[in-house]
């Protein structure tokens, strides 16, 4: 739970810092470390047949890689506007930042107020999951 701010809490400092590239490079490193942990829980069977990773395609960008697959899940910040999109699979999210009722920088997604780890499942599972 996000702790309660005080009356004068300096919402609008809050917010500056709120800064999409910093978000956008947490997102790149969690996202990396999500490619680990589903490499790490891979049976056999699928180890033989298929494996993820991080690409960083631009400064702005990276992808994660579905190897053996031929799909992609792309994530591109364009100003303060995250769009993230998938080749070989049914997918477009656009995303930005908002400050919640309580203070926290989080990502907005079709007007929903999520967490990082939130946007990444949304954008990864069925890359990660999907195995056919």
């Amino acid at each position: 739970m996000e702790p309660d701010r005080p009356d004068d809490f300096d919402w609008v400092t809050a917010r500056a810092q709120c800064s999409a590239y910093v978000k956008f490079r947490q997102l790149e490193a969690q996202a990396r470390a999500n490619a680990a942990q589903r490499n790490a829980s891979l049976t056999e069977p699928e180890r033989q047949r298929v494996s993820f990773h991080v690409e960083r395609t631009a400064d702005r960008s990276f992808a994660v890689v579905a190897d053996n697959l031929d799909r992609f899940v792309t994530f591109t910040l364009d100003g303060a506007h995250l769009v993230v999109d998938g080749d070989g699979i049914a997918l477009h999210l656009e995303a930005t930042l908002t400050l919640t009722d309580t203070g926290a920088c989080r990502w907005l997604v079709q007007g929903e107020i999520l967490q990082a780890w939130q946007l990444l499942r949304r954008a990864l599972e069925s890359l990660f999951f999907d195995l056919r």
